[in-house]
């Protein structure tokens, strides 16, 4: 039983059988566990019929989450649940099974709590500090534990940081009956802990000594290694420096928000319990459970839509202090990829000599971007049955991380009903039929009201399009310092349309929607109301308690989206590189010249606008000539045959 990280590895083991001489195991013998029903196996393992109960054994080959995996009846489907661990123990023959388990990468079991019994802990408590195991590392535990006769080879290339990532190995022979350490794991952790480095050194000879570990390098035999100096540029220096300084000021808010956020996590805790006591409740209660009532759901939803609102209430549900942990991790993310973006102007320059040279190009990155990628293109309204989405530019990870923190930081309130929420959320996305010069572009529509068909002409919704995005444009045409804003001050002046206006300003509306004076406003058919339309100057006093709480809701949104709308358009002036995968790929030939080794499903390509001429960045799924889980071996074999002279 093989097991690995990836279903592309399954070739790869293949050939390993193949190098120790097990080539009839390698092509008659060998299963892809992912690929498999749930039935019988042993049914399912012949690719020739004239092997059929001729060769016993086999290799069964099962990534980490393939193990985790199981059928989807049970409960609701009315038959037995089955997991793939069950497949793999009822393969083997059970207890007494001593064929090879294979953890290979088996750092990915590293997350595992194991209780007195040695079992891996899933439902913590006071005992485990509340801590335990991952769903992998559960399965690895329980699997040896099903086959205690089988051979086990943990093999991995990533050390082990800390003695507690070492519980599921259990079959080291450190802890248990007949050593050191007979009461179990946790009494061998609490040793090393005690004693420190040297005990753990100690114990690494052991294993080495006795044969149970082996430790090797590649050889670096005929291998050149520089270290290209001078990578930051002044531009880049410039750039980093007012990134600084936007977290900066990122923090500072966030500091002088804490006080809001700890009065509102208290009042909802009161809210809860008087709810529970069924006490009831004191008008400041009543007040805020009205002014916070969860109304993000309105009907029919995209599930773009949908995820993004519980998005937004996991945001505002957080903590204060989980919220300045979020922030630092969330910090360290964005300079990593900002260092990782700007090495690549110098890769591809280096690439491209290389190339000149009559050599070959092999590039390693430390994340594809991808999940950014697919944010900024959910936002946009795209979903699986959109198969032309195209943007503008290349969406740039380091923006859409800074971007999704400050949501985090500064979540919006519950959306009001009948509040069409801000469009400038959505990314850049290519329209159809829209006049690219036109200056306030940045703000694009949402998908149900634009095309992104490359080419096409439909210019039926132009007209109001343009008017809601120069109208979302004017609504923050003021330059405000986000830093200084606060979405719940009592002081708004910075909002108001004051009465010496433009004559072209804004009219306010009432509580109940109709205009404060006897200017005519623009309504919408629907009776919905754009957030920059919300009325900031409305007599309060004059309101019924339901108007009241009804008026308040929707200016405290229209002054939340104006806090985040500020932080964006200062995010956006930093001008941050695009997704250093997507340059790579694109400026080194495209996908036709380029090997992509990577785990992503979709990519951003650069293409041609076959009607207007113009390059545009299509969002488009990775193609291949065989299945989906070849698609890696078909790029490594397109590289290593000399079709593809770079490989990522």
């Amino acid at each position: 039983v093989w097991v690995s990280v990836s279903s592309d590895l399954y070739q790869d083991a293949k050939r390993d059988l193949v190098d120790i001489g097990l080539r009839r195991f390698a092509e008659d013998r060998s299963l892809l566990l992912g690929k498999a029903g749930y039935g019988n196996l042993e049914d399912q393992f012949y690719s020739d019929e004239r092997t059929r109960g001729k060769v016993e054994g086999g290799m069964l080959f099962s990534t980490y989450s393939t193990l985790i995996s199981k059928t989807g009846r049970g409960k609701k489907g009315g038959g037995e649940e089955k997991t793939r661990l069950d497949q793999i123990v009822e393969w083997c023959g059970g207890e007494e099974f001593d064929g090879l388990l294979m953890f290979d990468e088996c750092h990915k079991a590293k997350n595992v709590t194991l209780d007195e019994n040695g079992n891996a802990v899933t439902d913590p408590d006071k005992s485990t500090r509340g801590k335990e195991s991952s769903k992998t590392a559960a399965a690895v535990v329980e699997l040896q534990r099903r086959l205690p006769r089988a051979r086990v080879v943990y093999c991995s290339a990533t050390s082990v940081s800390d003695p507690s990532n070492l519980g599921f190995m259990g079959r080291l022979g450190l802890w248990g009956p007949g050593t050191e350490h007979p009461v179990g794991f946790n009494q061998f952790l609490e040793v090393m802990d005690r004693l420190g480095t040297g005990a753990l050194e100690l114990h690494s000879l052991h294993l080495k000594a006795k044969g149970a570990m082996l430790a090797r390098t590649l050889s670096y035999s005929n291998c050149e290694f520089s270290l290209v100096p001078n990578v930051m540029d002044k531009d880049v220096a410039t750039l980093y420096d007012k990134a600084a300084d936007l977290w900066h000021d990122l923090y500072i808010a966030l500091t002088n928000d804490m006080k809001r956020r700890q009065g509102a996590m208290d009042l909802s805790e009161q809210l809860r319990k008087a709810v529970t006591e069924g006490r009831p409740l004191d008008p400041e209660l009543r007040r805020f459970r009205d002014e916070s009532a969860d109304s993000d759901d309105e009907g029919e939803m995209t599930q773009a839509e949908k995820t993004a609102a519980e998005y937004r209430r996991k945001c505002r549900s957080k903590k204060p202090k989980m919220v300045k942990t979020l922030y630092w991790g969330a910090h360290q993310r964005f300079f990593r990829s900002l260092c990782i973006a700007s090495k690549v102007d110098l890769a591809i320059k280096e690439a491209r000599e290389a190339l000149e040279d009559g050599k070959c190009v092999v590039v390693g990155l430390q994340s594809t971007g991808e999940a950014r990628a697919n944010d900024a293109a959910k936002k946009a309204g795209m979903d699986d049955d959109d198969h032309d989405p195209t943007f503008e530019a290349f969406v740039s990870a380091p923006q859409e991380d800074l971007m999704r923190v400050i949501l985090l930081l500064f979540p919006l309130p519950p959306k009001p009903r009948g509040v069409i929420p801000p469009e400038f959320l959505y990314p850049k996305k290519k329209e159809r039929g829209c006049d690219d010069n036109e200056e306030d572009s940045a703000s694009a529509p949402s998908s149900r009201e634009s095309s992104s068909t490359i080419g096409g002409n439909d210019s039926s919704n132009d007209d109001e399009v343009s008017t809601e995005k120069r109208k979302e444009k004017k609504a923050s045409k003021k330059k405000v310092d986000p830093s200084k804003l606060s979405c719940f001050d009592t002081d708004i002046s910075f909002l108001d349309d004051s009465d010496d206006s433009d004559d072209d300003s804004d009219d306010e509306m009432d509580a109940q929607g109709s205009c404060a004076d006897s200017k005519p406003r623009r309504f919408r058919s629907d009776g919905k109301v754009h957030w920059y339309d919300i009325s900031m100057t409305a007599n309060e006093d004059k309101m019924s308690e339901s108007a009241r709480t009804f008026y308040i809701r929707r200016k405290q949104y229209r002054m939340a989206v104006e806090q985040v709308k500020a932080w964006y358009d200062a995010v956006r002036e930093l001008n941050l590189p695009a997704n250093p995968l997507d340059r790579l790929l694109n400026e080194l030939g495209g996908p036709t010249k380029v090997a992509e080794l990577t785990g992503r499903k979709m990519r951003q390509v650069e293409r041609t606008d076959y009607v207007t001429g113009e390059r545009v960045v299509r969002y488009e799924k990775r193609e291949c000539e065989g299945s989906l889980d070849m698609m890696n071996v078909e790029e490594r074999t397109h590289f290593q045959d000399g079709r593809k002279l770079v490989a990522i």
